[in-house]
């Protein structure tokens, strides 16, 4: 059941980031401005929403990020919903201490996190999530790396950004979070 409610949580954070064509902007609101998280996308007002955004309510999730970037020249894909959510409840006067988010990276996911010498080694040019990953700290956005990804890919901490922690497992992140009402996401 928690596994089917988390489905159903991601297809609509989902749907909330697809770009708005034309034709529908005749039926809804514009897409608000992309703030605090200037590098991921703003959000739709709903109105008259089933379940509207709850200013007193505590948000607390943890996206799991595994899969490789889709284009090395933009940020992750992670990133960027992380970011489209905060900016979401934020707009919605969700204090920030209201806003619980954490980041658990293992697999190629990794390679988000990388410092600007080894991202250019590996894909020719800096690392674009730099400056939303900067962001998401203001935000107070933790990130995780996966050891055991580290360990079996013989990946130094040097080669990561300092902002990423390094956790002993990304399942014992999971499941710490988890036990502590953390939403968990895919």
């Amino acid at each position: 059941m928690k596994r089917m409610l988390n489905s159903f949580a991601t297809m609509a954070a989902l749907a909330a980031l697809l770009p708005m064509t034309a034709a529908d902007a005749a039926n809804w609101p514009a897409r608000s401005a992309a703030t605090p998280v200037t590098q991921a996308r703003g959000y739709v007002n709903i109105p008259d929403a089933a379940v509207p955004r709850d200013p007193a309510h505590a948000y607390k999730a943890l996206f799991d990020a595994t899969g490789a970037p889709k284009d090395p020249a933009k940020p992750h894909d992670s990133f960027v919903r992380v970011g489209s959510l905060i900016n979401a409840l934020s707009q919605a006067n969700v204090p920030a201490g209201n806003i619980r988010f954490v980041m658990v990276f293992h697999g190629p996911s990794v390679d988000a996190l990388l410092t600007d010498e080894r991202y250019r080694a590996k894909y020719n040019m800096a690392n674009p999530n730099h400056a939303i990953i900067a962001e998401l700290k203001r935000a107070g956005v933790q990130i995780f790396v996966c050891g055991q990804y580290m360990a079996g890919t013989d990946l130094a901490r040097e080669a990561l950004i300092p902002d990423a922690k390094v956790a002993e497992s990304a399942t014992l992140v999971i499941m710490r979070y988890a036990n502590d009402g953390y939403a968990v996401f895919e």
